[in-house]
């Protein structure tokens, strides 16, 4: 059943451009947003992952811990040695089926947590 599924899905997906297109303007409005609310977006990123700078993995895991307690987000710290020292970031993931109001939620609790760390 599990496979009959994942291969139903890969076919739907094959012939459907709308999850991709979807994920591509959510993508691209949730950039803008972080562009525009001074969150600290690492520009090298071209892809659907949006990397928050911290610059630090004790700091990095705090941010993520204090999102998840505080706000009820949960945002991945990928720290050292994933990424080199000095890079640790956040890893922020869209969906097609996030809405304005999630982006709305989530650049307010970033500004929170990161305004609690100083790094805002």
């Amino acid at each position: 059943a599990t496979v009959a599924t994942i291969l139903h899905n890969v076919q739907y997906l094959r012939h459907s451009d709308k999850e991709r297109c979807s994920l591509l303007e959510k993508t691209n409005e949730l950039r803008q947003m972080m562009i525009d609310n001074n969150i600290p977006l690492m520009s090298s990123s071209t892809t659907h992952i949006l990397p928050v700078l911290i610059g630090d993995s004790d700091v990095g895991t705090r941010v993520s811990g204090y999102l998840l307690k505080h706000h009820n987000i949960y945002i991945q710290a990928i720290n050292s040695p994933t990424v080199s020292k000095g890079t640790e970031r956040l890893r922020i993931n869209i969906s097609p089926y996030h809405t304005r109001e999630d982006m709305v939620e989530l650049i307010n609790a970033l500004k929170d947590t990161l305004r609690h760390y100083n790094l805002y």
